[in-house]
C-alpha cells in the first residue's frame, strides 16, 4: 500500500505524533510519499531518518519559477482528466469559497500528477485546511479515496470548513470518541457524515521505547519526589498552575523537584515566575528533548507525571494528550486535568488521577494524596497505568487500525 501524505510542515519537533505515525506506519509495509509547504525544524529527531517517505514541496507561488510547469500540468489534467478536473473545480468553489483555496487548486495540479506518477492509493491529511485543500485536488484529480485526521485546534477552534472537510472526505479519523461527539454536534448529527467517521487515537505508543526502568532503585522517597512534566510550553498546558502548586508543595516536602520538558512562547515568562517565587532549585525547564537515553532518564527518574491542562483564549485544549499516555507506558503515576477526552484513557483512582481544574492548591493536594499511598498502592497504579497502555494505546495495535481503516479504500 502507498499513501500520499499532505501536511503543513514537515518534520515538526512540537508534531512527533506525526513523525511516530509515519514511522509505524513504515514498520507495517505501508509505503508513502510526503507532500508539505514548509520544511520542518524536526529532521534531528531519530525517527525521520528511520522513515524512508521522500517528501516534496509543494508549490510555494502560482506566479513563480513554477509557473509554466503549472499551466503544462493544467493542461495535461485537461486533455487526460476533463470531467475529473473540472468537477473539482467546481468542489473547490462550492465547499472552499477563498482566495486562497483557489490558489491551492491551481497549485494542487503538480502534487496530483506526482502521486499518481508514484501509485499512490490512498491521499491521507492531517487536518490543516491548506494541506486539506491540496489533498482534496490530488484525491479527486487521482481518483483516490480522500482520508483526514482531526487533532485539536482545526477541530475546537478553526472550525470554518469543519463540516465541508467532514463532508467531501472518504473517511474521517477522531482520536477521541469525544473528539467525534464534538464534531458531529457541530453537525447536528449529519448521520450520512456520522457513517464515515472512526474513532483511532493515533499515532500509538512505543512501549518499548516508554518504558519502566528495569530496576526500582531510582525511584524517589516520599522526603524527596521527583515530578516531571512534557509539552509545549504554550497556555493550555497549564504550567503556571503547576508552578504555583510546586510552590506549596515545597512547604511540605523540602527536596522536591519538579522537571518541565518542552519549549515555546512561554519559557521567558515561566522562567520569570521560577525566579519570582524562589523556586529555581526545585523545578527546572529542560527545553525540548528529542526521543532518546536523555528523555528515557528523566522519566524514569520520576515517579508522578503530572500535566495541568487548561483552555486557553483561542478555546483549545488537550484531548487525549500523547505525553500522558508515554507517562503511564513508562509506569509513571499521572495527575491531570479533567479534560477533554482524558476519562477514556485514566480511570481515576485507578490507573492515575484527575484533578476537576488546574488550580494550584487541587494539584499539591491530589499530589500529596499519592504520595501518601503504601508503595505496594502505587506499584499497582503504575502497573495498571501501563497495562492499559499495552491493551489499547500501543504503536503495534493503534497502527494495525490505521492500516485496516486504509486497506478498505485500497482496490
Amino acid at each position: 500500500m502507498h499513501i500520499a501524505v499532505f501536511l503543513f510542515s514537515y518534520p515538526v519537533l512540537s508534531e512527533t505524533f506525526v513523525i511516530n505515525e509515519l514511522y509505524q506506519l513504515q514498520q507495517q509495509g505501508v509505503k508513502g510519499t510526503i507532500w508539505r509547504e514548509k520544511v520542518g525544524n524536526g529532521s534531528a529527531h531519530p525517527k525521520v531518518g528511520k522513515t524512508q517517505f521522500p517528501a516534496f514541496d509543494c508549490p510555494a507561488k502560482v506566479f513563480g519559477p513554477l509557473s509554466w510547469q503549472l499551466f503544462f500540468t493544467h493542461i495535461w489534467w485537461v486533455l487526460h482528466q476533463p470531467v475529473r478536473y473540472f468537477s473539482l473545480l467546481a468542489e473547490v468553489l462550492r465547499y472552499f469559497p477563498d482566495k486562497e483555496s483557489l490558489k491551492i487548486f491551481i497549485k494542487a495540479v503538480i502534487p496530483a500528477y506526482q502521486a499518481q506518477q508514484r501509485g499512490a492509493q490512498v491521499v491521507y491529511v492531517h487536518e490543516d485546511d491548506r494541506s486539506f485543500v491540496f489533498g482534496l485536488c490530488t484525491a479527486r484529480l487521482s481518483g483516490l479515496p480522500l482520508i483526514v485526521i482531526f487533532h485539536t485546534y482545526y477541530l475546537l477552534v478553526k472550525r470554518r470548513y469543519l463540516e465541508s472537510k467532514m463532508h467531501v472526505a472518504s473517511a474521517v479519523i477522531f482520536q477521541s470518541e469525544y473528539s467525534r461527539e464534538f464534531a458531529l454536534k457541530q453537525l447536528k448529527g449529519n448521520a450520512a457524515i456520522q457513517k464515515k467517521t472512526v474513532v483511532i487515537s493515533s499515532p500509538g505508543i512505543d512501549t518499548r521505547f516508554f518504558s519502566p526502568p528495569r530496576t526500582t532503585n531510582a525511584q524517589p522517597t516520599r522526603e524527596a519526589p521527583r515530578l516531571v512534566s512534557v509539552g509545549r510550553l504554550e497556555e493550555a498546558k497549564g504550567f503556571s498552575h503547576l508552578i504555583d502548586a510546586m510552590q506549596l508543595l515545597k512547604k511540605k516536602h523540602k527536596h522536591i523537584h519538579c522537571t518541565i520538558v518542552g519549549e515555546g512562547s512561554l519559557r521567558s515568562d515561566l522562567e520569570k515566575q521560577i525566579g519570582k517565587v524562589h523556586l529555581a532549585d526545585s523545578v527546572s525547564l529542560v527545553g525540548a528533548l528529542s526521543h532518546d537515553q536523555k528523555l528515557q532518564d528523566t522519566l524514569r527518574s520520576a515517579e508522578l507525571f503530572i500535566l495541568p491542562s487548561v483552555q486557553d483564549k483561542e478555546g483549545v485544549h488537550d484531548v487525549h494528550p500523547n505525553a500522558v499516555k508515554e507517562a503511564m507506558a513508562c509506569g509513571l503515576i499521572v495527575i491531570t486535568t479533567r479534560l477533554g477526552g482524558i476519562d477514556e484513557v485514566i480511570t481515576d483512582g485507578k490507573d492515575g488521577f484527575l484533578v476537576e481544574s488546574a488550580d494550584a492548591k487541587q494539584i499539591a493536594d491530589k499530589v500529596n494524596e499519592v504520595l501518601q499511598l503504601s508503595v505496594r498502592q502505587r506499584q499497582r497504579i503504575r502497573a495498571l497505568a501501563r497495562q492499559k497502555i499495552l491493551k489499547q494505546f500501543s504503536d503495534d495495535q493503534v497502527t494495525h487500525q490505521l492500516v485496516s481503516l486504509f486497506s478498505t479504500y485500497v482496490t
